[in-house]
């Protein structure tokens, strides 16, 4: 009986996923985003029970390069994104509760359709054991993408174009973005 059920047990620990230490859920809002607009990337982080990440050597979310999509650095750090952090002791590891948000903007010639945000987090697993391991773990978001309506060329209500975040960096004359090809009346 033993000769019979050890093969399977064996198959069955090489076939059998791997743990995972981090799971990223990631998404856009909004989920569908107008050519030129700004969306926000939303990612959540959820750690197997008794991990931490530590918070040196630096967290890091960095992203692939796009046509269609452009944010305002190519990789942010904890620092960047404000993460705190938590001392147990000697060890010193980030709270990973809230949700990252990171804003982008779709390029204005990007296509129409869905398009995809990949990028990967590179990180160092703090055991509960005391040792660390860094290691990097990719993720993807798909979004839609629309041509834009009069109103999302409109300033908000109630706000002058000077007050207009959207207004100012159609401009090119602050915000977090760079600005973008201009394109005229009459071009393609």
């Amino acid at each position: 009986m033993i000769k019979t059920l050890m093969p399977l047990f064996v198959a069955a620990l090489f076939f059998m996923p791997p743990q995972e230490d981090l799971r990223i859920e990631s998404r856009t809002l909004p989920a569908t985003v107008a050519l030129g607009g700004d969306g926000q990337l939303r990612i959540k982080l959820s750690l197997r029970p008794g991990v931490r990440i530590s918070s040196h050597p630096e967290f890091m979310i960095r992203f692939d390069e796009s046509e269609q999509v452009s944010f305002a650095k190519v990789f942010f750090t904890g620092s960047d994104l404000n993460l705190q952090r938590i001392q147990e002791g000697e060890s010193v590891y980030l709270d990973l509760q809230r949700e990252i948000e990171i804003p982008f903007r779709v390029n204005p010639d990007a296509f129409l359709g869905r398009p995809t945000i990949k990028g990967a987090i590179v990180y160092t697993i703090l055991s509960p054991d005391n040792w660390y391991i860094k290691t990097i773990q990719k993720f993807r978001t798909a979004f839609g993408t629309r041509r834009p309506t009069p109103a999302d060329r409109k300033p908000p209500r109630g706000k002058t174009d000077a007050g207009s975040v959207t207004a100012s960096l159609d401009r090119g004359t602050s915000g977090s973005f760079p600005p973008g090809p201009r394109r005229g009346r009459g071009s393609g």
